[in-house]
Parts: structure tokens; sequence; C-alpha cells
């Protein structure tokens, strides 16, 4: 019984990163110098260290360095929004495809899957 239930939820989180992969590959896609990249529209509110906006300069912060660092080593290119409502609202109103940083239980509460870390 168990082992059936570990087995529906691995697929199920297979299917959802299935699912993910097929709607990053569908989104808009630009030509920046031959290579096919990905465009994302990523949001982020004021949560420093991870992530905040600073107004003239736009998105700073760890998770920001992170993700714009493995976004340039996967030809991904990140539109970084500021949503300062938050990302309950930004995912909402269709704003944002991803967001840096949410716990789990806010996401779930919210009807968005969250992947583990």
């Amino acid at each position: 019984m168990a082992g059936q239930k570990a087995g529906r939820a691995s697929l199920v989180v297979g299917i959802c990163a299935l699912i993910a992969i097929a709607f990053l590959v569908s989104s808009s896609v630009s030509r920046n110098r031959g290579i096919q990249r990905l465009r994302v529209r990523i949001g982020v509110d004021q949560a420093a260290p991870y992530q905040s906006w600073i107004p003239g300069r736009g998105p700073v912060g760890f998770s920001v360095d992170i993700l714009n660092e493995a976004a340039r080593q996967a030809h991904i290119e990140l539109q970084w929004e500021f949503h300062p409502e938050g990302p309950k609202q930004a995912f909402a109103s269709h704003s944002v495809d991803l967001w840096p940083l949410w716990a789990n239980r806010a996401a779930a509460q919210s009807g968005v899957y969250a992947s583990e870390p």
C-alpha cells in the first residue's frame, strides 16, 4: 500500500515536471546570436536579502544572482518584473511565469504547484 502511494507520488511529480518543461518550451522564444532562447517572466518583491527591487537598477539579491547565472548557462532570458502585491496576485493575474521565493505551504494553499527544493 505504501509502495503504491510512493509510486503515485513519483508519477504525479514526473507529470508536473513534464508539464512545466512543456510550458517553458512553449513560452515566447526569441533569437539572440543564433541561439534559441526562452524568455521567462519572473516576479520579485521586497524580500531581502534574497530578492529586492531597487528603482532605476532593478532586481538585486542572492536569489537574483543565482537565477541569473543559471539562466545564462541554460540560455534562458529572465524578464524580471517588480510585483509589490506578491506572488499570489501576480500568478492569479498571469503576470509572471515564475517566482524565486515562496513558501511551499503558501503556494499549495493558493493552488500553485511548488517543486521540492
